[in-house]
Formats: structure tokens, C-alpha cells, sequence
């Protein structure tokens, strides 16, 4: 990329309140202790990735970022429950 685009990235990752450094994964997350079920696919930081397991019950901290027409929700935290 160019300079350019790459400043004009970071200025993105600041604005919507994401770390320009870090690696983010997308990931779905389902409450199924509702019906109909809830879903939220969320950008996750990379460290924090290792801490999830598909099929998994964790307790997750998500923050919705909006900037402009671009919603999205982040994870914050997530613990694994059980194994």
C-alpha cells in the first residue's frame, strides 16, 4: 500500500476506535437463550481469539462502534465457561 492509503487507514482504524496495530478476526457469536436466537458477528483482536472455542459457552463484553452508515461490534473480553 501507500503511504498515503495507509495513513488514511489509521485515521479509519482511530476513528472508529480500533487499534491500527492489531489483527482482527471476525467472529459469530449466538445467545441461544432466547428464541428466536440472537447473533452478533463481531471483530476480534487477535490475542483474544485464543480464547474461543466453536461450539463453546463463553461470557463475552461486546462494544458497538458506529461511524457513519458502518456499524460493527467489537469484542472486548470473553471468558470460556465449562470445557
Amino acid at each position: 500500500m501507500s503511504k498515503a492509503l495507509d495513513a488514511l487507514s489509521a485515521i479509519g482504524y482511530q476513528l472508529a476506535g480500533l487499534d491500527p496495530k492489531a489483527r482482527y478476526q471476525q467472529v459469530t457469536l449466538v445467545d441461544n437463550s432466547v428464541q428466536p436466537n440472537e447473533s452478533y458477528t463481531a471483530l476480534v483482536p487477535g490475542p483474544l481469539v485464543k480464547t474461543l472455542r466453536p461450539g463453546k459457552l463463553v461470557a463475552a463484553e461486546l462494544t458497538g462502534l458506529s461511524l457513519g452508515s458502518l456499524s460493527v461490534w467489537r469484542l472486548d473480553s470473553a471468558v470460556l465457561i465449562g470445557d
